[in-house]
């Protein structure tokens, strides 16, 4: 891929979207990372409790 449009396309992130959050005006970065720290909390409950019905600890 050409490096303008690699430039391009990561400008992308930092652009504001529509949504607003305690004021302030979010971006696709902040989106992004907020999904993915849900996404790793959600799956670190999800082990607890298969450990809880497996007695298994790790994978």
């Amino acid at each position: 891929m050409a490096p303008a449009v690699r430039a391009r396309r990561s400008d992308r992130r930092d652009r504001p979207v529509v949504r607003r959050r305690h004021g302030q005006q979010l971006d696709l970065r902040w989106v992004l990372i907020h999904l993915i720290e849900e996404c790793a909390r959600h799956l670190g409950h999800l082990d607890l409790l298969r450990e809880a019905v497996d007695s298994r600890t790790g994978c």
